[in-house]
This record gives structure tokens, sequence and C-alpha cells, in this order.
């Protein structure tokens, strides 16, 4: 954490320093632009060693910038994954889902010719469920557990981005959200439904994400 905070700011005292230099106008960072998160692709690029999925989850971004750098962006994501195995004494399947999505107010301004920073505040929902059946090849015996966590977030963003052409751009952001949770737990007996159990448990949390996103964004 310590390392992406010294990148965040040797990054903003540079650009600071020429944007002092150049006369800039926001009027060039107008329109709608749609981004991708690219952290996979580079990583099968570069063969990286890392296999560290970033704490960001979002896949997708769309902002729209006005002339004046005022604008929205709205962000999303969503994963399933399903596995199992199989023993000689146990059957075990796992379904996940998640979903996220955000969307916010944000004000880009030009630090440079070519870098670009924007500093904005999002309202959140996440949704993720965690779903596992454990059979048990013996005595036909099915237990299910369900784990349930959503709710909602507030909180700032800032985004950097390096404009490689006017239409093309790549950046990475940090944000610190509060979050809102209510995380619901089951467990189900098939053959004894007399022990089934869940709980329900409120989570207040501060989560920080570094800048360990990469986003390649295209003007529309």
């Amino acid at each position: 954490m310590k390392k992406s905070a010294f990148f965040v700011m040797t990054m903003l005292i540079t650009c600071m320093t020429y944007g002092q230099e150049e006369d800039l106008n926001t009027a060039e960072l107008k329109g709608h632009f749609l981004g991708l998160q690219v952290n996979e692709l580079v990583r099968q690029i570069f063969s990286l060693g890392s296999t560290t999925a970033p704490s960001n989850p979002y896949f997708f971004n769309y902002n729209y910038t006005s002339a004046t750098g005022k604008g929205f962006a709205a962000s999303f994501a969503y994963s399933k994954d399903k596995f199992s195995n199989d023993d000689n004494f146990n059957t075990l399947t796992t379904n996940i889902d998640n979903i996220s999505f955000r969307i916010g107010y944000e004000k880009k301004n030009l630090l440079s010719k070519r870098f670009v920073y924007s500093i904005g505040i999002d309202f959140l929902v996440e949704s993720q469920k965690n779903e596992t059946e454990n059979e048990d090849n013996f005595s036909s015996q099915t237990i299910k557990t369900t784990n349930k966590t959503s709710g909602w977030g507030l909180g700032p963003r800032l985004n950097f981005q390096y404009r490689i052409t006017s239409r093309v751009l790549i950046g990475t952001e940090a944000n610190y959200y509060f979050k809102s949770l209510k995380e619901k737990f089951e467990i189900e007996f098939e053959n004894n439904p007399d022990n089934n159990d869940e709980s329900e448990t409120d989570i207040k949390r501060l989560s920080f994400s570094s800048p360990a996103i990469l986003w390649l964004t295209f003007r529309l």
C-alpha cells in the first residue's frame, strides 16, 4: 500500500508540474467513454508471475464528460463460477455469483496535454452468493450451505489516465468506500430438515482499493 501511495503522489506532483507550463482546455475531454479492465490481458501478454486479482471488482466502466469536465460514471461487474470435486466419500459442488454496480458524479481535469485526473463520489450496490452442496456418497445425505452478502456503499474515487491518443486512454484508480452489508448464512439438511439453521449479521466496513486495476478506455 505504501508503494501505491508513493506512485500516486509522484504522478500527481509530476503532472502538476507539467500542467503549470501548458495551456490546458478541459473541453478536450468532452464526450462519451467506455473503459475495460485489462489486468488479465496484460498478465497473459507479459506472463506476469503474480495471479492475485485486484480488490477492485469492476469489469466495465462508462462515463460522460461535459466541456467543463463535469459528468458521471457507471461501472458494472458480473461473475459466475461453478466447480465440483468428487472423491470416494463425498461429492462437493459449489456455485458462486457476484454482482457489483456503482454510479456517481465526477470532475475531470487536465494536468498536462497527456495526463488526466478525475475526482468523484460513487454510490454502489453489491450482491455475492456462495452456495455449496455436499453429498455423502454412502448415506446419500445432502448438506446445502448458502452464504449471501448484499448491501450498499458510498465513497470517493480518484482516477489517473494517460492519453495515448485523443480517443484512447489508459489509467488506474483508487477508491475508499464505506459499505453497509447484510450477511445471511443458511444450512439445510435434505434428510433431516429439523437440523436446518440460518443466521444474519449486519456488517459495516471501510474498503480501500489501491491503484492495482488497469483501465483501457475508448472515446465513443
